[in-house]
């Protein structure tokens, strides 16, 4: 039931619809790193601020890493999360490929940016995509 009411009910409001990742790999394969960052960065500025009113009905820190929790169990990527220091660790392990890590990275780091006026740290790796907020 938790995840129908964070997640599922809003879905079709954000323009989320299921593809094998098959698909989505193949066709990530055609872009560049460049043009992957180009389009992450530009559906963030787009979205992201609507998008996580909508799911969370505010703009904050912890708000946005429960929203990437919600995102990441309607995914079905297993994430880990570590606080220390007030400064907290979010790991996704996605398993789509190189070419998905890049356009996630770019997501994170202009999400957070729009959300803390700073530069996020994230590590890129070939399945997975860590990021310290």
């Amino acid at each position: 039931m938790k995840e129908y009411i964070e997640w599922n009910l809003k879905s079709l409001a954000l323009q989320v619809i299921p593809y094998p990742s098959k698909i989505v790999i193949e066709l990530l394969k055609k872009y560049t790193e460049k043009e992957l960052r180009k389009i992450g960065r530009e559906h963030v500025k787009e979205n992201f601020t609507e998008n996580l009113l909508l799911l969370k009905n505010e703009e904050s820190v912890d708000s946005y890493l429960e929203m990437m929790k919600s995102l990441c169990d309607a995914s079905g990527f297993s994430y880990s999360t570590k606080e220390k220091n007030e400064i907290t660790n979010f790991t996704i392990r996605h398993n789509q490929g190189s070419k998905f890590s890049i356009i996630l990275d770019e997501i994170i780091i202009t999400q957070i940016e729009i959300l803390t006026k700073n530069r996020a740290k994230t590590k890129l790796m070939s399945n997975s995509v860590s990021f310290w907020i």
